[in-house]
C-alpha cells in the first residue's frame, strides 16, 4: 500500500496490492502564520494562508498557491516576498495578495503590508495584490479595511490577470506610502486559465501619490495571435494622482499594450504626471479623461499603423484642461491612419502644448 498526494489536483491517492488506486479530495486548509517565520525551502499550500496580525513571514522560496486560494496579510502583519516566488504550477490562477488596512488610519502604523523585492516573482494570479478585503463566502469589498501598504523594488509581475490594485484610501497626509521602483509587468504568455485575459497591470482607484520609478509595462505574445483589445492595459486610474519618473538612468517603458496608460476622474485635481517614459507600439498609449493640471513631459512616443478599428494615438486629451504637453517626439514607421497628439474639448484655460516634434504620422496634432 502506498500514499500520494497529487497537489495539483488536490488529491490524495491510495494503492492497494490487487485492489486497485483510490482517491479522496484533499480538503483545503488554511494555513496560519504567527509570529516571526522565515520560508527558505519550496512550500505547497492546502488552501489559503493567513499572516495574523503583528506577524512577519519572510519568503526566499517558492510557494505554490492552489487554484482560487489566496494570501492574507492581516492588519499590522507583513509578507515579505525577499528573492521568492509566488505562483501556482499546476497550470491554474490563485487569487492574490490580500493586504488588510484601515481605511481611516494613517500609514504606516497599523497598516498590513506586502513587500517585493530582490528579484521576487509574483505570477500565474488574478489579482496580483490588491488592498482590501474580500468575503469569501459573498465577494463583497469591505471599504473599511483600505490602507494596506505595497512596496515593490526590483521584481517582476508575470501572467497576472492584474498585478496591483490599489483601493480608495485618503487617511495619510502625505498620499500613501505604496512605491514600485524597477518593477517589471509582464505579460509573455496566455494566462493559465483560458477564460481569463489581462486587464490592467496597476489599478488605481481613489488613491494619492503613487509613483512608478523605471518600470516596464509589456506584452511580449506574438502581434496578430489574438485581438489588440486582449493585450491588457499597464496603468488604468480613476480619481488617483500618480507619477512616472524614471529612476537614475532607467525609465519607464510602455511596450505593446491596448493602453498603457488610461487614467479618468471625477475630481479634476486627482491628476498625473509622466516625464521621460518611452511608449512602444501600443496602440492608445495615454488616455486622459476628465482630468486637469496633468504634465506629458520629455517622452518618446513610437506609434504603430492601424491594425484594427481602433486608429493608434500617441496622446489623447478629452474633456483635460491646464494641461502641459512639452518637449515629446512622436513617431511612426508606417504612416497608415495613426495619430501623435490628439485633443478634444479642452475649452479656454492655459494649455500648454509647446515644442513637440512629430515624424512620419498620418497626423501629427488633431486639435
Amino acid at each position: 500500500t502506498d500514499l500520494k498526494i497529487n497537489y495539483c489536483q488536490n488529491k490524495l491517492y491510495a494503492s492497494t496490492f490487487g485492489r486497485g488506486i483510490w482517491n479522496v479530495d484533499i480538503i483545503k486548509t488554511e494555513k496560519t502564520i504567527s509570529g516571526n517565520v522565515t520560508w527558505n525551502q519550496p512550500v505547497k499550500l492546502t488552501g489559503n494562508l493567513r499572516i495574523t496580525n503583528g506577524s512577519n513571514l519572510i519568503v526566499t522560496s517558492i510557494v505554490d498557491i492552489p487554484e482560487n486560494c489566496k494570501i492574507i496579510v492581516e492588519n499590522n502583519a507583513h509578507l515579505f516576498l525577499n528573492g521568492g516566488t509566488l505562483t501556482n504550477s499546476c497550470g491554474s490562477m490563485w487569487n492574490g495578495v490580500e493586504v488588510w488596512g484601515n481605511a481611516t488610519s494613517s500609514q504606516p502604523a497599523g497598516q498590513g503590508r506586502f513587500t517585493v523585492a530582490n528579484n521576487a516573482l509574483v505570477e500565474n494570479s488574478k489579482n496580483g495584490a490588491y488592498t482590501i478585503k474580500i468575503d469569501e463566502i459573498t465577494g463583497l469589498q469591505d471599504m473599511n479595511t483600505t490602507g494596506g501598504i505595497i512596496r515593490c523594488f526590483n521584481s517582476t509581475f508575470k501572467n497576472n490577470k492584474t498585478s496591483v490594485k490599489l483601493l480608495p484610501y485618503s487617511a495619510y497626509a502625505f498620499g500613501n506610502l505604496s512605491r514600485f521602483i524597477n518593477v517589471n509587468f509582464i505579460v509573455d504568455a496566455e494566462l493559465n486559465d483560458e477564460n481569463e485575459i489581462p486587464s490592467e497591470q496597476v489599478l488605481l482607484i481613489g488613491v494619492r501619490t503613487i509613483n512608478f520609478y523605471g518600470c516596464t509595462f509589456e506584452n511580449s505574445r506574438t502581434q496578430g495571435s489574438f485581438p489588440l483589445s486582449e493585450r491588457g492595459t499597464g496603468i488604468r486610474s480613476f480619481s488617483s494622482t500618480f507619477k512616472v519618473l524614471p529612476y537614475g538612468t532607467d525609465i519607464c517603458e510602455f511596450r505593446s499594450m491596448h493602453r498603457a496608460i488610461n487614467a479618468a476622474s471625477a475630481n479634476p485635481f486627482s491628476t498625473f504626471m509622466v516625464y521621460k517614459a518611452k511608449f512602444e507600439n501600443n496602440t492608445r498609449s495615454i488616455l486622459a479623461s476628465g482630468i486637469d493640471y496633468s504634465m506629458i513631459l520629455e517622452n518618446e512616443f513610437i506609434i504603430p499603423e492601424l491594425q484594427s478599428l481602433e486608429a493608434p494615438y500617441g496622446v489623447y486629451m478629452n474633456y483635460c484642461k491646464d494641461y502641459e504637453i512639452e518637449n515629446n517626439t512622436f513617431s511612426s514607421t508606417n504612416a497608415n491612419f495613426n495619430a501623435g497628439l490628439a485633443i478634444y474639448n479642452s475649452g479656454d484655460s492655459p494649455n500648454r502644448v509647446y515644442d513637440n516634434s512629430f515624424d512620419n504620422i498620418y497626423v501629427g496634432q488633431l486639435l
